[in-house]
């Protein structure tokens, strides 16, 4: 065995069986007739399950035997209220362990993997767990106690090496978790479970993955916290206290190709890595990981992005034509994706235009995205850099953003420029026609779908139209 290990990651799959009938997600367009002709997928949609199956098998093509398998939550569709969100999540299950018949899987809860969305009961307890639970049993690894069961989190020994992957449940620190329980200092004993499992890890010599779904972070879209002060302190205390046995965060829920290189007290956390989506609701390119790490000490070295333009599928009427993004190392020029390295990235977005452009390029997985000029990859860079939205306030002040400061910023992108007092709008009408003349020229159209209104929270941009996702 060499010192180099691949594992596959998936997220926010958001299976949703009902795509072309009567009551899909954002029905008026999902359900209609015009799906027909787009099996795989549509922007604006959840996934069908043609979508599912080309993604497995095309992951199994190109990696058959990966050490883990790594899903970080939303195996189910949005407005999952009317739906058997059991049979959801054991049909993905299904499909996985027909892929990947001896592989071990690595599962994390998401907010919309519970009914209603964001619910469990942390003070009655909540027999969603054991459902759930029941439902991935054809792809549940083999742990050493049952934590999933009472608490949504679980400790996964990867084979072959010193590495452990624990998954956190990270509903009940959402702030949009319901009902509230704030009051409880540390919901289902998960934070007593982490301390145990890091010190014991620490004793035996062994390295960790954090996994889980909602990130421990401020979301991109809105520049809003996404966990409860309370929770997030204590978990950012124990990553800078376990810095030296936990080698990466890794989380989904974005639906966007992300990374955090943040800090707490001047010393640099773990590398915090954020996934982009399987599902193409958001308007993204349904796409996933294939990541390579090293297995002596868990340092992700590179990751590479598998996509396919879901439009260009649909207009061809072809089966979906799987593509490679360029590796991490090879779009920024960095040896391994180590904090180092991601706060370097972090550094060169916000003083390179064409980094700043490398960068949103990928975060949908090669959807359009406007341009970004240098306030909004200052603010980028303070986004990059902040698990806390005082952290990302003072970033703003330090980079002197000092109104916006004091106020929630605009969503991400260029349409920032429309609210900026130092740019008018003028300017960028005419570099959105520039563009839009040079794809032309290129023959290229780039279809706006409709504008989506899902149940969402803090986790996804959606453009070309500003709203909020309520």
């Amino acid at each position: 065995m060499t010192d180099e290990g691949k594992f596959v990651w998936f997220s926010d799959i958001h299976f949703d069986p009902l795509y072309g009938r009567a009551g899909a997600v954002n029905d008026a367009s999902c359900s209609d007739g015009s799906v027909n002709d787009a099996p795989w997928g549509k922007l604006g949609c959840d996934s069908p399950v043609d979508l599912v199956r080309s993604s497995l098998d095309y992951a199994q093509s190109i990696v058959s035997e990966p050490d883990f398998f790594l899903i970080t939550g939303d195996l189910c569709r949005h407005k999952n209220d009317d739906v058997n969100v059991v049979a959801m999540l054991s049909g993905v299950a299904d499909e996985m362990r027909q892929s990947y018949n001896n592989t071990v899987f690595v599962p994390s809860m998401g907010n919309n993997d519970v009914v209603p969305d964001y619910h469990l009961d942390v003070l009655g307890g909540d027999n969603q767990l054991g459902e759930i639970r029941e439902a991935l049993s054809d792809i549940f690894p083999r742990t050493r106690n049952d934590t999933f069961a009472r608490g949504g989190y679980l400790s996964v020994n990867v084979p072959g090496g010193a590495a452990v992957v624990l998954s956190l449940n990270t509903v009940i620190y959402s702030v949009w978790h319901s009902p509230n329980s704030t009051g409880v200092g540390d919901p289902f004993g998960q934070f007593a479970w982490l301390e145990m499992e890091l010190a014991t890890m620490r004793r035996e010599g062994r390295w960790i993955y954090v996994s889980g779904h909602i990130p421990p972070t401020v979301g991109s879209y809105r520049r809003t916290q996404l966990w409860h002060g309370k929770y997030l302190d204590r978990y950012l205390a124990l990553m800078l206290e376990y810095s030296d046995v936990v080698a990466a965060q890794l989380f989904g829920h974005v639906h966007s190709d992300e990374f955090r290189a943040a800090s707490l007290g001047g010393k640099p956390l773990p590398p915090l890595l954020m996934t982009g989506a399987l599902t193409p609701v958001y308007l993204n390119n349904p796409n996933f990981r294939v990541v390579r790490y090293n297995r002596l000490d868990g340092t992700i070295l590179d990751y590479d992005t598998y996509f396919f333009d879901v439009a260009k599928a649909n207009d061809a009427a072809v089966k979906p034509q799987w593509k490679i993004s360029p590796s991490f190392r090879e779009a920024f020029g960095v040896p391994d994706m180590s904090a180092g390295s991601l706060s370097s990235v972090a550094d060169t977005i916000a003083s390179s235009e064409k980094a700043g452009a490398t960068f949103l390029s990928r975060r949908k997985a090669d959807i359009f995205e406007p341009p970004c000029f240098r306030p909004c990859r200052a603010r980028w860079n303070c986004t990059l850099r902040a698990s806390s939205l005082e952290e990302y306030r003072g970033c703003l002040l330090t980079a002197g953003l000092v109104g916006e400061a004091a106020a929630q910023p605009p969503p991400a992108g260029a349409l920032h420029y429309v609210l900026h007092p130092g740019i008018s709008i003028f300017v960028l009408v005419g570099f959105l026609l520039l563009a839009c003349g040079i794809r032309a020229r290129r023959r290229w159209t780039y279809k706006t779908p409709e504008p989506v209104e899902i149940d969402g929270d803090e986790n996804c941009d959606v453009l070309p139209t500003i709203r909020e996702i309520t």
